[in-house]
């Protein structure tokens, strides 16, 4: 078991409260207004956990990990606001099983599951039209079709559901002579078939989830 801290004094991020070009900038304006990039300040800490257990054809290994991570930055009335990041995942477990058999150790399963919080994402909150103007004030607002603008909430405060899979591996070793052997690997992804969240589309709503239940079938010879 270890812990971890990590404090990043200046880390370097793309500005979502840009307002104006900077040469458009009205005066008095903040940096937080205007600039392509702005300063954060960060920290990570946690702990992982390890076990294993690695016996004459047996080997099993368990992983826990808890992990916070934190950014910091300044708004444009000077206050600090503090946000998780998308990459921040609170708890991650990996569990890997191998098991080797057969009178020549010609046979090897093996299986590996992952569970792992949901990463933060920033949640829409609502839709509205953006007219463009083409033609200034002489625009026919009521014919005009604008582009689909979209209000969004506090950064991250949202998080995808929990992650988890199963994949599971089946090896048979058929030693052809001394020095050549030709291995059949028989695995499935995601055994049960849990659907995953990869990304949801904000305007149609649409879920695309990771991989599903897939089989497959490989050959590779070794001389």
């Amino acid at each position: 078991m270890e812990g971890y801290y990590k404090y990043f004094p200046q880390l370097t991020n793309i500005n979502r409260n840009k307002l104006y070009n900077e040469s458009e900038a009205p005066q008095g304006a903040s940096e937080v207004e205007y600039k392509d990039f702005i300063l954060e300040k960060g920290n990570a800490y946690g702990m992982d956990m390890v076990l294993k257990y690695d016996y004459k054809k047996v080997y099993v290994w368990l992983v826990y990990s808890l992990g916070f991570v934190t950014r910091q930055f300044e708004d444009k009335y000077g206050e600090m606001v503090s946000y998780t990041p998308h990459f921040d995942r609170r708890h991650n477990v990996n569990f890997v099983f191998s098991y080797i058999t057969g009178p020549k150790l010609e046979w090897e399963f093996g299986a590996r599951w992952n569970l792992g919080t949901g990463f933060p994402f920033t949640q829409p909150q609502g839709f509205y039209e953006s007219l463009t103007f083409p033609d200034g004030i002489n625009s026919n607002v009521g014919t005009e079709n604008g582009n689909l603008g979209v209000i969004y909430g506090d950064l991250y405060n949202g998080r995808l559901p929990v992650y988890h899979r199963l994949d599971i591996d089946v090896k048979r070793n058929f030693f052809l002579s001394a020095n050549t052997k030709l291995v059949a690997d028989l695995s499935v992804t995601n055994v049960y078939d849990r659907k995953n969240v990869f990304y949801v589309d904000l305007i149609t709503s649409k879920v695309v989830y990771q991989l599903p239940f897939m089989p497959s079938f490989g050959l590779s010879l070794y001389f």
